[in-house]
């Protein structure tokens, strides 16, 4: 192979990355744009605490649908195509959401965002995972968390600079931007070869994997991808088998306690946290709200980085062994009769540490876990049935988490939480393979013993 061919097929595949990654900015910027528009909506539209909760809630909501067709439709259609539909349905729920004058046509637009999302949840990571070389496959996949934490930013410094003004049209119009460049991208790239090869089309699956991979790459990925694969599609009930109990139970735990760190409660009501933690003002509470979305980046670029190198399951456990001590140092403190100012600090110092050990663990490997431990056959069905437990997590959760806020205060959510992520560390430690450097049929192989 000439250098040449070399860099002509790694620069492939880096387009095909941030291509696809896409779809994790406009993740991102959904989950976090609604903490700086809420206060403006709640006023415009004379919103109830309760209210307040559904609509941050409604995304969650829309994205139990979207997880669980995408698997059936995206092993139907193909991967890419499924992302396509996606981009269209962002765009028609951004101009359903700048016309919204009620809290029904909000809550139904945000719901129809919310499918989108569910797409994009199951169809990017699946294609990510099946166009990239096995070497740069977790490299790949973390790119989709990491463009979801540059949305989460973004959204935040848009909010911060249309809230002089309150404008939240705006801060929810900027969607549409990234929604037409992964439209247009995706229409030009090509599809999954996996999923080329389960249709038969070999040829072109072939064509595309020399696009992808070296010549030595490209054969041993064919010969493991012909072995593995047949050519019916996977049915439902095959989930439910013997051989796949363990990456079954493995894959669901992990979709949904990765929500019960409460990840999406603190990122979508940052401002109201900060406020109700010691910050006096709305324009100090927004600014630690970017902050969050800065280390969350931050973190999620170190997780790239190590994530081929130190492992998935060393990853989850040092990071979920963090956000536990960060809980506990948030609950604690909480106790401590400190002053307003000290309070807003150690506040925002536990929730830093929070979010950074969210990102280096859990935040990257969730995506790469749910996907590495079904075959290819039932893959898009395993990570949709994955991704609508977790998506029903989210969904009560973000609904629901002013209201556990309220009842139990600062400190008892902490410790709900805190426990909940003991679980999840306890778990991981105990039933998590590692899958660092090994193709996914290596890891079929070793699952199925």
């Amino acid at each position: 192979m000439t250098t040449v061919h070399a860099s002509n097929h790694r620069f492939f595949v880096s387009l095909m990355i941030v291509c696809a990654g896409l779809g994790g900015i406009l993740y991102g910027y959904d989950i976090g744009v609604y903490s700086g528009a809420l206060p403006f909506i709640r006023d415009q539209l004379h919103l109830s605490t309760h209210q307040v909760g559904f609509i941050g809630g409604a995304m969650f909501g829309g994205s139990l649908v979207g997880t669980l067709i995408t698997g059936y439709l995206s092993d139907q259609f193909g991967r890419r195509k499924m992302i396509i539909a996606a981009s269209a349905l962002f765009m028609i729920a951004v101009l359903a959401i700048v016309n919204s004058t009620t809290f029904s046509g909000l809550l139904i637009s945000r719901i129809i965002l919310g499918i989108g999302i569910g797409v994009v949840q199951v169809a990017v990571p699946t294609y990510l995972s099946e166009v990239a070389p096995t070497s740069v496959r977790g490299l790949s996949v973390t790119m989709f968390q990491l463009f979801l934490t540059i949305g989460i930013v973004s959204a935040y410094l848009i909010d911060y600079g249309f809230t002089a003004i309150g404008d939240w049209q705006a801060m929810f119009a900027v969607i549409a931007i990234p929604a037409s460049v992964l439209l247009i991208s995706m229409i030009i790239l090509p599809e999954s070869p996996r999923w080329l090869f389960s249709k038969l089309r070999t040829e072109e699956a072939i064509a595309v994997l020399h696009r992808t991979h070296s010549p030595e790459e490209a054969k041993l990925e064919l010969s493991e991808i012909v072995a593995s694969i047949d050519a019916k599609h996977g049915r439902w009930r095959d989930l439910f088998t013997s051989k796949l109990a363990l990456p079954l139970f493995i894959a669901f735990f992990i979709a949904i306690f990765n929500q019960l760190t409460a990840i999406n409660g603190f990122l979508q009501y940052a401002p109201i946290v900060f406020r109700s933690a010691g910050f006096t003002s709305n324009t100090g509470a927004m600014m630690g709200t970017v902050g969050l979305g800065a280390i969350n980046f931050i973190g999620t670029v170190l997780a790239m980085i190590l994530v081929d190198r130190v492992g998935r399951r060393r990853l989850i456990i040092i990071g979920t062994a963090g956000i536990v001590v960060s809980y506990a140092f948030l609950a604690i403190t909480s106790h401590m009769h400190l002053s307003q100012h000290v309070a807003g600090i150690t506040s925002l110092v536990g929730l830093l540490a929070f979010v950074v050990m969210y990102a280096v663990g859990p935040g990257v490997v969730v995506w790469l876990a749910m996907q590495e431990f079904f075959p290819t056959e039932v893959r898009a069905k395993g990570l949709a049935l994955c991704l609508f437990a977790n998506s029903l997590t989210a969904w009560v959760i973000t609904t629901s988490f002013l209201w556990i806020k309220d009842g139990l205060g600062l400190s008892g959510t902490y410790w709900l939480f805190g426990i909940c992520t003991l679980a999840y560390c306890v778990v991981s430690a105990k039933f998590l393979p590692e899958t660092k450097q090994r193709s996914l049929e290596e890891v079929q192989m070793d699952l199925n013993g």
